[in-house]
């Protein structure tokens, strides 16, 4: 498997190929899948792919996460395999309860993005891996934060449920966070601790129209564009349009 991960043409920021195992990554989920073609034995293709919680329309539900390394031995592409491994994984992804599969493509990845929307895929938000330049941060003055206690504040805490509500894809992670008083400079201090361990550059996949991406792209040496793709799977409703947020473990 790893071999035939191998195979596939290293394009984009060199920092998002840097790992010794493709594989390892299944790790960050409860519940993960790697699913292969063989022929007399021998693996020919392979997929994998993960479920995570997420929220489309406001509303709880679990999805698939295709790990977009649907790879296919050279020489044995354009069979049909690639979009066999994908039928397979919408089957194990529903099985699991997931009411919809997503992924990430490079938009420039033009025979991937055709075989998906042959799927019957949809492109419903884009996604910017920015490669950030922690030494860009030398110099910043150290943010100010104010603590709160948002549930002792009812109109505080309607504003924020309102805010996760209208949105879709957003984790459960996510509202977490949000709802938990700030850290004292929590990047600035972020920063500070990598580069004392010796790290020059950070990886930070983001929605592409998030004001976070906007903030951080100044400090990104490098940049690699991501379509974000959602097949439903069963009777599920469309993804509505609006802001995207998606909880992606790499």
């Amino acid at each position: 498997m790893l071999a035939l991960e191998g195979t596939a043409p290293h394009a984009g920021a060199s920092l998002i190929q840097a790992r010794a195992n493709f594989f390892a990554r299944t790790d960050a989920y409860p519940v993960s899948q790697a699913l292969v073609a063989e022929r007399e034995g021998a693996v020919i293709g392979v997929e994998c792919l993960a479920l995570t919680e997420v929220r489309v329309g406001g509303v709880s539900c679990r999805a698939g996460y295709s790990f977009n390394n649907t790879r296919v031995q050279p020489g044995l592409q354009r069979r049909g395999l690639g979009p066999a491994l994908l039928e397979a994984a919408e089957q194990w992804a529903q099985a699991q309860g997931a009411g919809y599969l997503t992924g990430l493509i490079k938009t420039s990845n033009v025979p991937s993005m055709k075989m998906v929307t042959a799927l019957g895929w949809e492109t419903v938000a884009r996604f910017d891996y920015l490669v950030l330049e922690l030494a860009r941060f030398d110099g910043m003055a150290e943010p100010r934060a104010v603590q709160f206690d948002l549930y002792r504040d009812p109109h505080l805490m309607r504003l924020r449920l309102a805010v996760v509500q209208s949105n879709h894809f957003a984790p459960r992670c996510l509202e977490r966070d949000l709802f938990s008083p700030a850290p004292e400079g929590a990047f600035a201090r972020l920063v500070r601790v990598l580069r004392a361990r010796g790290v020059r550059q950070l990886l930070v996949p983001l929605p592409a129209e998030s004001a976070a991406c906007a903030m951080l792209r100044p400090f990104a040496a490098d940049l690699v564009d991501f379509n974000f793709v959602v097949k439903r799977l069963g009777d599920s409703p469309s993804v509505p349009p609006g802001p995207l947020y998606f909880d992606i473990r790499h």
